[in-house]
């Protein structure tokens, strides 16, 4: 089943291979990605208005894009003893 993008209306699927000829048609998987819409509903878009959407508001998933199954969730901010220790010359 084929899921469309809420924001521009495409199919969310990519090319796995290309179509050869009249007869033998694309080979194409599904690519739903997620975002964060104001109203804090969770939709689903294509990559090309996932990539458009501002970062803040990215529903990033647990695997991939640096992130490892097993990471544990690390603090947003860095402690100004933490700092001190890590830049060399500030003490």
């Amino acid at each position: 089943m084929t899921r469309f993008c809420h924001l521009c209306g495409r199919p969310c699927v990519y090319e796995v291979e290309p179509a050869f000829g009249e007869h033998v048609p694309a080979v194409t998987e599904p690519d739903v990605w997620q975002v964060v819409a104001r109203n804090k509903l969770i939709i689903d878009v294509c990559q090309r208005c996932w990539q458009l959407w501002p970062d803040p508001w990215k529903y990033f998933p647990a695997v991939g894009f640096g992130r490892w199954p097993d990471d544990e969730p690390t603090p947003s901010h860095v402690r100004l003893d933490d700092f001190n220790d890590l830049v060399p010359g500030l003490r």
